[in-house]
């Protein structure tokens, strides 16, 4: 393949998840930071080796969790773990309540949240449980383990720091709203969004608040911030409906001054915005040339952080996105802001869940699975490869019953990329397992 060599900047992204190994996949995004990138290459063909219904529906923020030779996937009713050459049962944790977030895995051991208001550790070996502890409500968010301390929000509004060993509280941090987002960490600090509409920067160690930032929008729920060397990005869910978004079609894609268009864009109409980027150590905001489409009536992925200040996100400024026409996978460069359209086609009005690894960008959309090789020049659909499925069309013949009305989508699950392999959760209730060319 015609590949340029890509290189990380920050060896941070190689060390997430405690001490599980780097061609692991030990929790959402596959690091801390949430970059969604692996540097382990899975190059094409990808071929199925299994497949396996998990029997019961997956919320769709879930995504799959690799670690140590399994696989983690966490269904409403119950946490299943599967063996990862072959996609056999080894057990399944049922507490209670429902999940609707990925568990984390740090040393042998898998932390996960549940909407019974429990956070909970147990083997990875057996799914014995270790241990919990309750919250004042459920929990919406997943766990971040980091140097033997978990990290996760409540639907209580507190943010909770807790011992990875015995469950036992370390400090505690109060917010005005439900916290529905994970965290996510840089260095020192971990980085979490209330639903009162702010993004917070806290000391890790201690809970000090370091800075505080407002959002625009309604809501700040589903996803996690992402940490780069440059920026911590958060997306919200707009205060406008996407059928008020008309504003795409007025900046103009060819104008040299996107920026500069988007900006005053913003300004007039600041109920517009839905992508925020803040300096990590500052909290100073940068106004990227990105606005809502790919959102599906929600809030739209967060981007994908790739080598050299990079990022890949849908939604550039300047693509008609209207209705619910076409737009597409972009590169942003950190550094000058500017936008590389044209990589992977996106419908404007349904969600799509994006990871990385090399240059090779996965999309996870409904029941089909897609990837791009960003190291080539974008040509809309000529570089997009299909590695499984068709989009929901109600009269394709190819989709499962309840896409006749594609409103009623299952999930946008993107895939995780470990030990050449790609697992991506679709059509509700499946698990696959494809194989790739690990380099």
């Amino acid at each position: 393949m015609n590949r340029r060599l890509l290189s990380l900047t920050a060896c941070a992204l190689l060390a997430a998840g405690g001490a599980a190994a780097a061609a692991d996949w030990p929790t959402l995004q596959q690091n801390n930071q949430r970059t969604g990138f692996t540097p382990e290459v899975i190059a094409p063909p990808y071929n199925e080796v299994w497949r396996r219904d998990i029997g019961e529906m997956i919320d769709v923020r879930v995504q799959p969790i690799v670690a140590d030779g399994v696989v983690l996937v966490a269904a409403y009713k119950g946490l299943h773990a599967l063996d990862a050459s072959d996609g056999q049962p080894r057990w399944v944790f049922r507490p209670g309540g429902l999940f609707f977030s990925s568990p984390a895995v740090a040393g042998g051991r898998v932390y996960i949240s549940n909407q019974d208001r429990n956070i909970y550790c147990v083997n990875l070996a057996d799914g014995r449980e270790i241990w919990r502890f309750q919250t004042g409500e459920g929990v919406w968010a997943a766990p971040t383990v980091e140097d033997g301390t978990v990290y996760v929000g409540s639907r209580d509004g507190i943010f909770y720091a807790l011992s990875a060993d015995t469950g036992r509280e370390i400090w505690r941090f109060q917010t005005a709203g439900p916290i529905l987002l994970t965290a996510a960490i840089g260095g020192e600090v971990v980085y979490f969004g209330s639903d009162d509409m702010n993004a917070y920067a806290l000391n890790r160690r201690n809970g000090q608040l370091l800075w505080k930032r407002s959002l625009i929008g309604q809501s700040v729920r589903s996803y996690w911030p992402v940490v780069s060397d440059n920026f911590v990005y958060f997306r919200t869910l707009p205060v406008r409906s996407f059928w008020q978004h008309q504003f795409n079609v007025k900046v103009d894609t060819s104008n040299p001054d996107r920026l500069k268009r988007v900006r005053e864009w913003l300004e007039k109409d600041p109920y517009s915005k839905c992508f925020f980027a803040f300096d990590p150590r500052t909290g100073e905001e940068t106004v990227f040339p990105v606005l809502w489409t790919a959102g599906g009536g929600t809030v739209p992925f967060p981007p994908v952080v790739l080598p050299g200040n990079r990022i890949a996100t849908p939604a550039p400024a300047g693509e008609r996105t209207a209705s619910s026409g076409s737009s597409s996978l972009s590169i942003i460069d950190e550094t000058t802001r500017q936008s590389t359209p044209g990589y992977i086609r996106v419908i404007a009005d349904e969600s799509y869940g994006y990871s990385a690894s090399g240059s090779i960008v996965f999309s996870g959309h409904h029941d089909y699975l897609q990837y791009v090789d960003v190291s080539l020049e974008p040509a809309q659909q000529r570089n997009t490869h299909t590695i499984i499925g068709t989009r929901d069309r109600p009269a394709d013949g190819q989709s499962p019953q309840w896409f006749g009305n594609h409103d009623n989508h299952p999930g946008w699950h993107s895939p995780a990329l470990a030990n050449g392999h790609v697992y991506w959760i679709g059509q509700g209730s499946w698990l696959w397992a494809f194989k790739g060319e690990s380099q």
